[in-house]
């Protein structure tokens, strides 16, 4: 498991385009302990805060321990046109694992 800063994880990803196929980060306050989170049960009870996974470039699934932020970027995309969007709650969390291969 690489581990990035945020500041150094936006530099990278701005530098450029990329066409992802298949990613998941995770996001993890500072000077805390990263480690890899695979299932949504590990998420909840991990320090991670953010998960990004993406799979096959096309489904993407983000977990967000804060509701005001993953409000924000609920509006967001759909400011931005796409569709299908669903907020994922206990019952319907979607992907077992959370990790992208």
């Amino acid at each position: 498991m690489d581990e990035v800063s945020g500041e150094k994880l936006y530099k990278l990803i701005s530098e450029q385009e990329y066409y992802l196929i298949f990613c998941d980060l995770k996001g993890f306050p500072k000077n805390s302990k990263a480690k890899e989170i695979e299932t949504y049960e590990e998420f909840m009870e991990s320090d991670c805060q953010f998960v990004l996974n993406l799979v096959d470039s096309s489904y993407t699934w983000i977990y967000c321990k804060n509701q005001t932020t993953i409000k924000n970027l609920h509006a967001k995309v759909l400011a931005l046109g796409y569709e299908n969007l669903e907020y994922l709650t206990e019952e319907n969390k979607g992907n077992d694992t959370l990790i992208a291969w």
